[in-house]
C-alpha cells in the first residue's frame, strides 16, 4: 500500500508532503505524529467545545466524547486540563471512564474556569492501562484565551 502523500506531489503553490521531515528515511514531523498518534489511537477522545474563548472565574459545561474502537471494554481516567504556555496547570477536573467493547460514551464537566488571563490549551486526556501495565494517553486539543 503506498502511503496517499506518494500519490501526489507538492508544487509552487501547494504543499501536500510537509507532514515529513525527512521523506527519505520516512521520518514523520514530530508535530504531525503527536497529532496523528492521538487521531488514530483505538481509544478516541473528541472534546467538543470550539469557542475561542472561556470567560475567568465562571464553570463551563464541556462535553468529552469518547470511542473504543477494541473489541474489550475500556476504563481509565479523564481529565480536563486547562495548561498555560509554560507547561503548568491553571486548572484541571478528573473523573472515571468506562467504555464498553467498540462503544462510545458521552461525558459532560462542569469546568471551574480559573480567574487567570491568557492564553491556553483545553485538553481532554484520557489515560488507561495498557496490556502490558504501562499507562497509554490519548488527548484532544483546543487552543483558548481565557479573559474577564
Amino acid at each position: 500500500m503506498l502511503y496517499f502523500v506518494y500519490l501526489t506531489s507538492s508544487g509552487p503553490r501547494g504543499f501536500t508532503s510537509d507532514n515529513f521531515r525527512d521523506v527519505v528515511n520516512l521520518e514523520l514531523d514530530p508535530h504531525f505524529r503527536d497529532y496523528m498518534s492521538n487521531a488514530f489511537a483505538p481509544l478516541g477522545v473528541y472534546l467538543s467545545f470550539w469557542q475561542p474563548t472561556l470567560k475567568g472565574g465562571e464553570t463551563q459545561k464541556l462535553t468529552v466524547m469518547m470511542v473504543n474502537d477494541d473489541p474489550q471494554p475500556t476504563e481509565g481516567t479523564l481529565s480536563v486540563v486547562l495548561e498555560g504556555a509554560d507547561g503548568l496547570q491553571a486548572a484541571s477536573k478528573s473523573v472515571h471512564f468506562s467504555v464498553g467493547a467498540l462503544g462510545q460514551e458521552t461525558c459532560s464537566l462542569a469546568f471551574p474556569v480559573p480567574r487567570v488571563k491568557g492564553d491556553f490549551l483545553l485538553q481532554a486526556v484520557a489515560e488507561k492501562q495498557s496490556k502490558n501495565g504501562t499507562p497509554e494517553k490519548v488527548m484532544s486539543r483546543r487552543r483558548v484565551a481565557v479573559s474577564f
